[in-house]
């Protein structure tokens, strides 16, 4: 299970060989704190260091403050209103991701080419080649010339048990020149367009400025404050969480857990470029599973919440007070022993002289 997960990790140790000279690049377009691939990326700008947004925001506005500073040098000016967005990174990241899955498609394949060609003997690279197929022949008895085989097509003579002329519109085929999968239709439309158009290669035309800032779905622009939760009650909390239309359930520790984690991920949608902004109600079930998975990361160690950590202590606090007690009467007996062994000797008396 764990190795099928670690399939979807990408990681700039995956380039070897001659395609090492990639992991650099590779590297530079990773956040520091994710390790993935930046998306909407900022920097701070005290430092210029750079950051995912979402890492970052969720890093500096940890509870009680314990996180404002720089995860790489450590200086302590570090807010949300010190976060710059990086429009030219973000585009740059977003095409890497895209052609780092097509180069290394790519180089499995070379890979596996190169172990096939190993594998051959040289019998086999001197065996005759096969006799020519002859001529077709037409229902009315004509006689056709023989089809010639395109270049990275499979071979015509190679028994198939495949009928591309009677194919349903959702079988899923193989493209006979590019060998990439499709459903029938699709397949269609890739053969009409042009093998290989579909590829990062055969793309030649630039976005333009306009096309990558455009906006696909009208999104509010305006961020979100974050208020001061130890001065908000419940009620106040309830009322937030519901304006934003999320779940008003749980206790007040998971109301502000909730608020502060939906600020943090709002704020840094606005940060990516509009045509990579999540809708609300996308943003609101990646906020329902981050809240399952803190769930079920407490209930897998154990980690009792702050109002339950609080009824412990209630419940114990006379064990507390008998152990201070004895503390302090023990503390006194030492001290007492101190004061007689340090006290001067009683001068003799005038009678026995």
């Amino acid at each position: 299970m764990n190795d099928v997960l670690w399939e979807d990790v990408s990681d700039p140790t995956d380039w070897t060989g001659d395609w090492s000279a990639l992991r650099p690049l590779d590297e530079s377009l990773r956040c520091g704190l994710c390790y993935d691939i930046f998306r909407a990326p900022v920097a701070l700008r005290e430092c210029s260091h750079l950051f995912c947004s979402s890492c970052i925001r969720i890093h500096i506005n940890q509870a009680g403050g314990n996180g404002s500073f720089c995860p790489q040098c450590r200086q302590k000016k570090a807010y949300d209103s010190e976060l710059i967005a990086q429009p030219a990174l973000e585009a740059t990241a977003e095409h890497w991701r895209k052609a780092r899955t097509f180069l290394m498609a790519q180089s499995k394949h070379l890979k596996e080419l190169e172990t096939s060609i190993a594998d051959v003997t040289i019998p086999q690279l001197l065996a005759p080649e096969k006799a020519k197929r002859p001529a077709e022949e037409s229902p009315s008895g004509r006689q056709l010339r023989p089809r010639k085989r395109v270049a990275g097509t499979p071979d015509m003579d190679e028994e198939t048990d495949l009928d591309y002329r009677h194919l349903k519109e959702d079988t899923i085929v193989a493209c006979p020149i590019c060998q990439r999968t499709f459903d029938a239709l699709a397949l269609n439309a890739h053969l009409d367009r042009g093998c290989g158009a579909d590829t990062p290669e055969a793309s030649t035309s630039r976005p333009s400025q306009q096309n990558w800032l455009a906006t696909p779905h009208s999104i509010p622009t305006k961020r979100l404050t974050r208020p001061q939760y130890q001065l908000k009650s419940e009620r106040d909390l309830r009322k937030m969480l519901e304006a934003c239309k999320l779940p008003t359930t749980g206790p007040k520790e998971r109301l502000v857990e909730r608020h502060r984690q939906w600020v943090n991920m709002y704020n840094a949608n606005l940060d990516a470029a509009p045509a990579l902004r999540e809708s609300l109600p996308a943003l609101r079930k990646q906020l329902q599973k981050w809240e399952s998975a803190q769930n079920n990361a407490a209930a897998s160690k154990g980690v009792s919440t702050e109002k339950q950590a609080r009824a412990w202590l209630k419940s114990n606090q006379t064990q507390y007070a008998d152990l201070a007690a004895q503390a302090r009467a023990s503390l006194q007996r030492a001290h007492t022993k101190k004061s007689d062994t340090t006290a001067p000797p009683t001068p003799p008396s005038s009678d026995r002289v």
